[in-house]
């Protein structure tokens, strides 16, 4: 472990690639609860699932867009999550937003029947999700995580700046009334169609079968973050000895909570590759959270990582409770586009007031280069 992190401190972030395809060897008080965990969350996946998902989405492209959202609505329950759960320690949080549920309808659509979806960049989308066996360990990790009661999951039709009910309107507020005009945009039908795909494997896996289907909206998590409730709250339950560690793309780097109160780490993810690279990325968190265990530091991680979050969190679950300290992992989706407020992502405002505003609840410094940086 200790070998690894060495080599992280001073490898740039931009040979982050080159170094994931040749990875570090995996250290051996690691390679067991990996190994074991990758076993369990396999187990959750069904059989030839892309198949039968093919044969769940073709049955539905003949409904019309309110029944759609009907249907919807019948699977799913969506809540808001409370402002002061961020307070509590071991808080484990994963966002899958419309981007992930869009291009999962439309990856397991019939090539034929694609023309109700906007394009997504199929071969872009291809490339991020089905390089090795991300989309299997992915879509098995969030099955696998809704019987589990440490792991909050974030769900929204948009990026998270509508609530459930003001972005899917009046047939997810209520079965009755005349829908003959209702329309989606492309986006939220592919988003509404994933969902409803996901909430089908919910139904066929064995271990989740019997397990509600429940999301938090992430509209309240936009807007906790918004209202300065969420990084505030974090501020006032961390201490001297809290780490704040910020995994997510290069210029991520440079980024500090202000008012943190311990101090800061940062862990590097490629910015074009994070997803298919999910082993590479899995073990340098592990490594670095073993490394602040034998150093009695409680971790906040704050991420941002493409839909890779989901996948960690599952990890997460089983690895934490080999360790001394407490971790929390808060998938913050778009953390870089607030720091530095500007559409860097190119995906539009992420808070409820469509702005890029962080109300100085962030700041910026010098980046550094390595891998892994301490501050």
């Amino acid at each position: 472990m200790l070998q690894r992190l060495e080599v992280l401190r001073s490898e740039k972030c931009n040979n982050i690639d080159a170094m994931s395809i040749a990875p570090l060897s995996m250290p051996e008080d690691l390679a067991t609860p990996i190994i074991a965990s990758r076993a369990k969350i396999a187990a959750d996946l069904p059989p030839e699932y892309r198949a039968e998902l093919q044969h769940f989405l073709l049955a539905h492209e003949s409904l019309q867009d309110h029944e759609l959202v009907r249907r919807l609505a019948e699977t799913i329950t969506i809540d808001n999550f409370p402002a002061n759960a961020y307070a509590a320690e071991g808080l484990l949080i994963s966002k899958v937003n419309h981007g992930f549920w869009e291009h999962f309808a439309y990856m397991h659509a019939s090539p034929g029947h694609r023309t109700t979806y906007r394009d997504v960049n199929l071969p872009l989308r291809e490339n991020q999700y089905l390089t090795g066996d991300f989309l299997d360990v992915l879509t098995a990790s969030m099955l696998g995580s809704l019987p589990l009661s440490s792991i909050d999951r974030f769900v929204s039709c948009t990026t998270g700046v509508q609530t459930f009910s003001d972005c899917l309107g009046a047939p997810w507020a209520s079965g009755t009334g005349n829908f003959e005009n209702y329309k989606l945009s492309d986006f939220k039908r592919g988003a509404v169609r994933g969902l409803l795909a996901f909430a089908h494997l919910h139904k066929m896996s064995s271990s989740a079968s019997q397990v509600p289907l429940r999301f938090h909206d992430s509209y309240s998590n936009n807007k906790s973050f918004e209202d300065g409730i969420l990084l505030d709250t974090l501020c006032r339950s961390a201490n001297e000895d809290t780490v704040c560690l910020i995994m997510g793309p290069e210029r991520l780097g440079g980024v500090r909570v202000t008012n943190w109160p311990g101090s800061h780490a940062f862990l590097c993810l490629s910015g074009n590759h994070a997803q298919a690279q999910w082993r590479f990325n899995l073990v340098n968190l592990l490594s670095v959270l073993k490394h602040y265990d034998t150093l009695d530091r409680r971790v906040v991680v704050l991420f941002q990582g493409a839909v890779l979050g989901p996948l960690l969190v599952r990890f997460l679950a089983d690895f934490i409770e080999t360790l001394t300290i407490k971790v929390s992992f808060l998938d913050l989706g778009r953390l870089l586009d607030i720091a530095y407020e500007a559409d860097i992502s190119k995906t539009g405002s992420p808070l409820p007031n469509r702005s890029f505003d962080s109300k100085n609840m962030l700041n910026i410094v010098e980046c550094g280069d390595t891998i892994f940086q301490e501050a």
